[in-house]
């Protein structure tokens, strides 16, 4: 999905779209929710995909439980996370 792509479909300006792509803007949670509803990805999947979030191991649970990242876990002021890529 292109910049423009998601421009058409969430309505955040294409200039603030590119400045996030950038690194030059940080989203608000609200631009967040609409550009990951738009390229039909779950908070989860993004967060475990980015660092903010690790999987529970316990047990044989039939659902995935999750925690938040601990310390040892870059934040993005220590260590930028690598890009998420949607499948």
């Amino acid at each position: 999905m292109s910049s423009r792509d998601i421009w058409e479909s969430t309505g955040i300006s294409y200039g603030y779209i590119t400045r996030i792509e950038r690194d030059e803007s940080n989203p608000t949670l609200e631009v967040l929710a609409r550009l990951l509803k738009a390229l039909d990805v779950e908070w989860d999947e993004f967060l475990l995909a980015t660092g903010y979030m690790k999987p529970r191991k316990k047990g044989n649970e039939k659902k995935p439980t999750y925690d938040l990242a601990d310390d040892e876990t870059p934040t993005r002021a220590q260590e930028k996370p690598s890009r998420y890529k949607p499948r």
